[in-house]
């Protein structure tokens, strides 16, 4: 089963039509929706995210912060263990012929990034 993402998505005519000037989003993604693709780590709760997005030189600047918890298993012992995941992030989208982003799909790519390889 797919997951499918509530609306949330960045109107990115909009941020060009305000150039440097930050536009926050604030929203939710199920753990069901980040666990699909990834056995290594498990999201226990829902992902908070927070972020700006500001369009500058031709690219959309991201700037946010995470909040779940995630179950991890130790590469030494290999038991389970359950740990909160605060982390903050940043990331730049080059602009092209996209007219919209779609934010929960974008805060998944970044979530797993971000979760730690040991």
């Amino acid at each position: 089963m797919r997951c499918v993402f509530s609306p949330m998505k960045i109107d990115i005519e909009a941020l060009k039509n305000a150039p440097g000037k930050p536009f926050s989003y604030t929203f939710t993604v199920e753990s069901s929706c980040l666990n699909e693709d990834n056995a290594d780590v498990q999201a226990e709760a829902p992902l908070k995210v927070r972020l700006q997005a500001e369009f500058r030189d031709g690219e959309i600047f991201l700037q946010g912060h995470f909040h779940t918890t995630v179950k991890l298993m130790c590469s030494r012992c290999l038991k389970e263990f359950s740990e909160s995941f605060d982390e903050d992030f940043e990331d730049e989208i080059p602009v092209e012929q996209e007219e919209v982003i779609d934010l929960p799909a974008l805060a998944c790519e970044i979530f797993e990034l971000h979760m730690p390889l040991k």
